[in-house]
């Protein structure tokens, strides 16, 4: 089993799609609607696999951009600094770290994240851990 895709309901689609592939240097956009459910909609390719998707207006949910939902979007990523750095740059608003800490389990194993507000107010954690093989 593996992470397809976060959705993010947009209160400007064009805006969300600039921030998350020039922030995170993410591959192919696939644009789609289905009316008359969807009006616009995308599909942002992630490295390694996986994919944003972003709604405008939230109309796959039938929800307003703020209602409750998503937690935080989980990205794997190779140097969590540089990527915060460059979601700072196309206006994230970085809240916390990056940090290494250390995950309480069995076995303890380090972590570095950093948590990034970005353009609808989603949280965004960038995220690197060696210890489970893969960042």
């Amino acid at each position: 089993m593996r992470l397809h895709h976060i959705a993010v309901n947009c209160s400007d689609l064009e805006h969300s799609i600039r921030f998350y592939t020039q922030g995170l240097s993410t591959g192919r956009v696939y644009r789609w609607n289905a009316p008359p459910l969807v009006s616009d909609a995308a599909f942002i390719e992630l490295d390694g696999g996986g994919w944003i998707e972003l709604f405008d207006g939230g109309h796959a949910t039938g929800r307003p951009p703020d209602a409750a939902g998503i937690s935080h979007i989980a990205l794997a990523v190779a140097d969590v600094a540089a990527a915060t750095e460059r979601l700072a740059a196309v206006g994230g608003n970085v809240v916390d770290g990056p940090a290494t800490r250390t995950l309480h389990g069995d076995p303890p194993a380090e972590a570095t994240m950093a948590f990034v507000i970005g353009p609808d107010g989603e949280t965004i954690e960038l995220y690197r851990n060696e210890a489970f093989g893969a960042y």
